[in-house]
């Protein structure tokens, strides 16, 4: 089977229903909808704050890694965060010798890295992602090659790298071939110089976007476009502000760019970095079309950000992001995640049925369930009971039940257990990460280590099946009993075609 993200999606009839202990019902009834915007997430931060490090994701193995950098001083090591644990490490000195402001992108199990600002600007390193080690695999003739990105395009097989070349903020890409360790010049291909920016690949127009950048003299606004294949280059639009060192990331679910932070203004000015996420919306099907149709702001990062390192990975829809520096041109090891919306994960309610009891005052709201307990005594909490049920000629394999938690409510709080015949259950639950998150469950994540119990239901295909959850919260015993406080959750559905 072949997961497809482009085709419309037929809805299964999906019923989850609540049971609690006591009398009165209240009966919601709600129609799926979309998702909303994406929500940014603060994860585990990294070994060592750095800086000008270029990121690079792994998504087999779901793992970001940050490349060199500026630590303090001009690093050879490769931090990683490891989405599946929520851990981050260090490979220490495994590179064959330090960069920092150069770009970096994945082919075939291999990272290859371009640019130097310091001693190295002409070597090309390659980096394993097997063994988590570095060499120096072929250089290239430039005398400067820094602060730039390089983009691997799959439909080439070859890498594009921009950025300061030969003592100057340029409008030509570098073609380099891996195989054949060749490279071509295309010199002022492109309408504007640019440099202090990354780039990202376009898999639906199999084109590269350049979002803003530094020309030499300003940070600019453009959004420019530039054809592996024909080698030809335009500027498509003006992006919302001028701006320099942002990530830029293709958003291949929902065929949008997301630029993250950045400069605000002309000035490279770290007093006047952003905290915003832009999403632009995206025209066309071909580098002969591409197009901008809207720039607007969808979200707010946790503090300014500049020079974030970091990666997309398509199968949850999700942005990885590390490092950089703040408004006050402190260098951090946040590591963040945007969970985006995805056009085929939707909120599977039809009826949500809910207990009032006397010691927990539970209510319902939301699209889905914003369970709200009111004068709850410190110590107290509540199991909920509920099921889904799909009857799909589609073939349903993945279930992605969304957990938020407020105030004193924490991921410590929450254990969800699953049973696909509601007679086998277990205690070994999961929680979701604190600050909320999701918990997936198909085929090769239902066992009891994962809290699923009974036989495996999945894939969900030509057959009624109901899968029963017990979601069991309890509030803190520090909290007052005048203190109000909520557990918000979502159900969303994957569906491939057969």
């Amino acid at each position: 089977m072949t997961r497809s993200r482009k085709k419309g999606l037929r809805l299964a009839t999906i019923t989850l229903a609540i049971l609690l202990l006591i009398s009165t019902i209240l009966i919601v009834t709600l129609q799926p909808t979309l998702a909303s915007e994406g929500t940014v997430k603060t994860l585990e931060p990294l070994d060592t704050a750095v800086d000008e490090a270029m990121g690079v994701y792994d998504p087999d193995e779901k793992v970001l890694y940050v490349i060199g950098g500026y630590t303090g001083s001009t690093s050879n090591d490769v931090q990683y965060y490891d989405v599946e644990t929520n851990t981050t490490g260090t490979y220490t000195d495994c590179l064959p010798h330090t960069i920092r402001t150069g770009g970096a992108d994945l082919r075939n199990g291999i990272v290859y890295i371009f640019g130097d600002y310091d001693t190295h600007p002409s070597d090309v390193v390659a980096f394993s992602l097997a063994n988590h080690t570095g060499w120096v695999y072929d250089t290239i003739p430039v005398s400067d090659l820094y602060n730039c990105f390089a983009v691997y395009s799959p439909d080439t097989d070859r890498f594009y790298i921009g950025g300061k070349i030969n003592g100057s903020y340029s409008k030509t890409i570098i073609e380099y071939d891996p195989v054949n360790k060749t490279q071509t010049f295309y010199n002022d291909v492109l309408p504007y110089a640019t440099g202090l920016t990354t780039a990202c690949y376009d898999t639906k127009r199999n084109i590269i976007w350049i979002v803003g950048g530094y020309d030499g003299s300003q940070c600019t606004n453009h959004i420019q476009v530039f054809d592996p294949v024909s080698h030809a280059a335009k500027n498509v639009g003006t992006f919302s502000r001028n701006t320099a060192n942002n990530l830029v990331i293709y958003d291949s679910v929902n065929d949008t760019l997301l630029v993250f932070g950045g400069n605000n203004g002309t000035t490279v000015d770290w007093s006047n970095v952003e905290d915003e996420v832009v999403k632009i919306t995206l025209t066309g099907s071909s580098y002969s079309d591409a197009g901008v149709s809207s720039i607007e702001t969808v979200a707010t990062l946790p503090e300014p950000a500049g020079k974030l390192a970091g990666g997309y990975d398509s199968s949850t829809n999700t942005v990885y992001m590390a490092g950089g520096k703040d408004d006050s041109a402190t260098i951090k090891n946040r590591v963040w995640s945007y969970d985006l919306p995805d056009p085929q994960l939707w909120q599977s309610y039809v009826t949500v049925y809910g207990l009032v009891g006397s010691l927990h005052n539970f209510t319902f709201s939301g699209d889905a369930g914003t369970t709200v307990w009111t004068n709850a005594s410190g110590g107290a909490g509540g199991t909920a009971q509920f099921y889904i049920s799909a009857n799909s000629t589609d073939n349903f394999t993945e279930f992605r039940m969304w957990i938020g938690d407020w105030g004193p409510i924490g991921a410590s709080n929450i254990s969800v257990v699953f049973s696909s015949d509601n007679v086998t259950w277990g205690t070994n639950g999961r929680s979701p990460p604190n600050g909320g998150g999701n918990i997936t469950i198909n085929s090769s994540l239902w066992s009891t280590a994962n809290g699923c119990y009974g036989a495996n239901p999945f894939p969900i295909h030509n057959k009624n099946v109901s899968i029963y959850v017990r979601l069991r919260i309890t509030i803190p015993s520090d909290t007052p009993p005048t203190t109000a406080t909520y557990q918000n959750w979502k159900w969303w559905s994957r569906r491939e075609w057969t």
